[in-house]
């Protein structure tokens, strides 16, 4: 058996525990950046009725049905854009304040709990996506991963 000093089994604890505290800080910060991530998200919907007003409502604004009020644009599309954090959320359009309908343009969809369909999207994950596809000395650089 090979007998190790002293000081170099406390170097060797020291540097377990600095590298173990280096991953729980990179895995906090990466958590971090990912929850605070937002992305603009436009919203269209052309109602198959005459409507006064049409709003979107989802688990990103509390499915407050007055929040996300859109603008008619020319043709009847009614459209707006708005920040939503990054996560998987689910949403419908709310038109003139009482008939809410799932975004008949959007295929993914999930169960509302009232026989219907509420429309989903996954918001943010695109850069990650990409940034964990590059490969090193590939030439590219990713904009969306720079920060100033």
């Amino acid at each position: 058996m090979i007998k190790v000093p002293g000081w170099q089994k406390k170097i060797a604890a020291l540097c377990a525990a600095f590298i173990s505290i280096f991953l729980t800080i990179s895995i906090l910060f990466t958590a971090e950046a990912y929850s605070q991530e937002r992305e603009t998200v436009k919203f269209s919907y052309s109602p198959n009725t005459a409507a006064q007003k049409v709003c979107v409502a989802g688990t990103f604004n509390n499915w407050n049905k007055e929040a996300a009020p859109m603008k008619e644009t020319a043709g009847g599309v009614w459209e707006t854009s708005l920040e939503i954090p990054a996560g998987n959320h689910q949403y419908k359009f709310v038109i003139n304040g009482a008939v809410w309908v799932s975004d008949p343009s959007n295929p993914e969809t999930a169960d509302d709990g009232q026989g219907g369909k509420n429309s989903v999207i996954d918001v943010g994950r695109g850069l990650y996506e990409r940034l964990s596809k590059i490969s090193p000395k590939d030439h590219a650089i990713e904009t969306d991963g720079l920060a100033h």
